[in-house]
């Protein structure tokens, strides 16, 4: 590495001693920054593996609030929403202005020219509205505000009661989370001008997760996305997901409860993590400490941009030890190495072309041929040159390669399979294992059997927030899908997680759509009741 390759790596954001390369990876895209390690297969090998003791430690739940709304107000509490009101009014009061002065001018017919001021229990209600939709699901969103006629028997939402059509449609339009007549410069330079709008709440979400919720050992990172249809400098296209197209947020997760998140900048060289140093002309004094840094930073680990994801993720967590589960995207030894030195252990799957050792990416290449000579749940386990990483082989119905600091290899849990259906030539091992039985119990590797528990934690959490998120495209306002479709539904889920495995004053819910819809009880009720406790004492404040 010479000094023009140190002078182009960038610094991680939230790590100081980790520096960032993009000449040893491969974009899965070409628009997109997100990086695969590419490393040839290495010879090199060591003979006794240093295994990293984690200790294991079960998640904690601390005291929740003595009743659901509160509990879910700490995810939106007062406070926020009160700063809210007061962003949308002076918003739409700025754009009145621009409407009489004519700088602006607005359609004759725009609703907002009938514009009344909102409120903090407003806003809450509009809040309901949204959680109740996404309950009772409708077509399009006029059909909550239909009422039955002759030969169109139609059911009735009680919507109608709280908020007119109108009015929720004026809400969704011109509710601001954000100030956005002074929007910080630096959020923007640093988060983008879409994830900017919705940081406020974001941070305040992930620091009340981990308020109510101190995690176990076992973590997982992985990627979600949040669908968006519309023009933004920020979306993904990944054809292959389930959500094609929309914005990618790095996700760290533990059992389906959502801990940390960054989101993700396609078009940032260094990733969304990545800041590069800023160099100038320097005296001959302070070109020699550069010198030196540069020699010292020869013997750092350097991660691609994706990578570096996981060490900021992992740091923003409440100090511990933790163990990372990763999958074959970001799996490298040098980011195991990287994650040892952080005190963390790791497990992943891994590629081919990821630098492992030589010989087990052969058998990885004729595992699907008929020289795959490995039987079924066979184990090779092959430590790296420094012993600091492990390298295992496993024949399953394919052969799956891992990478681990915490695992030997040796390891086994009995768990019961079921004989795979297909015939292909690489399962022609299991197919001999399992003979006539539909169903064998086997004693599989640990690695495996934890791995598989332990690794979909975010897509767990995805899925939970994704069955009951917006059925409707977002096409307009990049930061509202992020908002109402990916921070709200996180509010939801780590709530509902909560009361359902904490220890609540009040009898648990066990499904999401029973918490859902006791939530929108419980906020139009303590709305009513504001309401009528204001009305009430309205005639003594005007006779005092």
């Amino acid at each position: 590495m010479d000094s023009q390759q140190l002078i182009s790596q960038a610094v991680n954001a939230y790590d100081d001693n980790s520096f960032i390369r993009v000449d040893d990876s491969r974009r899965e895209q070409p628009a997109d920054n997100t990086c695969r390690p590419i490393h040839d297969p290495i010879l090199d090998r060591g003979y006794n593996f240093e295994a990293m003791v984690v200790p294991t430690r079960p998640f904690e739940i601390t005291a929740l609030p003595s009743e659901p709304l509160l509990l879910f107000q700490q995810f939106v509490p007062i406070s926020l929403v009160e700063s809210w009101v007061c962003y949308t009014n002076s918003w739409v009061s700025h754009r009145l202005e621009q409407h009489e002065d004519g700088t602006q001018r607005l359609h004759p017919q725009s609703r907002l020219l009938a514009w009344k001021p909102t409120s903090t229990a407003e806003i809450y209600v509009w809040l309901a509205t949204l959680i109740y939709m996404r309950i009772h699901k409708e077509p399009n969103i006029e059909d909550y505000w239909k009422v039955s006629k002759p030969k169109d028997i139609r059911p009735v939402h009680p919507v109608v009661k709280w908020i007119s059509y109108n009015r929720f449609q004026l809400l969704s339009r011109h509710l601001h989370i954000y100030d956005p007549l002074t929007l910080n410069i630096d959020d923007m330079s640093f988060y983008g001008r879409t994830f900017s709008r919705v940081h406020a709440w974001s941070d305040h979400i992930q620091h009340i997760s981990t308020v109510f919720y101190i995690p176990g050992t076992s973590i997982a990172v992985d990627e979600c996305m949040v669908r968006f249809l519309g023009r933004s400098l920020e979306t993904t296209t990944i054809p292959s997901k389930p959500i094609p197209t929309g914005f990618k947020v790095w996700t760290v997760a533990q059992r389906g409860y959502f801990l940390r998140w960054i989101w993700h900048r396609p078009g940032r060289k260094f990733g969304p993590v990545g800041v590069r140093p800023t160099y100038r002309r320097l005296p001959s004094q302070l070109r020699m400490m550069r010198q030196r840094r540069q020699l010292r930073e020869r013997n750092t680990i350097h991660l691609n941009p994706t990578q570096a994801v996981v060490i900021a993720l992992v740091n923003l967590l409440p100090k511990s030890t933790y163990h990372v589960f990763l999958d074959n995207l970001f799996s490298s030894c040098d980011l195991f190495r990287r994650l040892r030195q952080r005190g963390h252990g790791a497990t992943g799957t891994a590629r081919k072309n990821c630098g492992i050792y030589k010989p087990l990416v052969k058998l990885k290449a004729i595992d699907n041929t008929a020289a795959g000579s490995l039987e079924f749940n066979v184990v090779k386990a092959i430590p790296t040159a420094d012993n600091k990483v492990n390298q295992i082989a496993w024949k399953d119905n394919a052969l799956v390669l891992f990478l681990t600091t915490v695992f030997k290899g040796n390891e086994r849990l009995d768990c019961i399979r079921k004989k795979p259906t297909t015939d292909q030539m690489q399962t022609r091992p299991i197919q001999r294992f399992f003979g006539d039985d539909p169903v064998k119990q086997v004693s599989i590797p640990s690695i495996a059997a934890i791995y598989n528990n332990e690794m979909n934690a975010v897509d767990r959490g995805d899925q939970m927030r994704a069955y009951w998120g917006l059925d409707r495209r977002v096409r307009r306002g990049g930061w509202k899908a992020l908002a109402w479709d990916f921070l709200l539904g996180i509010a939801l889920v780590n709530s509902f997680i909560l009361q359902q495995r904490g220890q609540p004053q009040w009898k648990a819910e066990i499904s999401q759509g029973s918490w859902r819809q006791r939530l929108v009880n419980d906020l139009m009720e303590a709305i009513l009741a504001f309401a009528k406790e204001n009305l009430n004492a309205s005639p003594a404040t005007a006779s005092g």
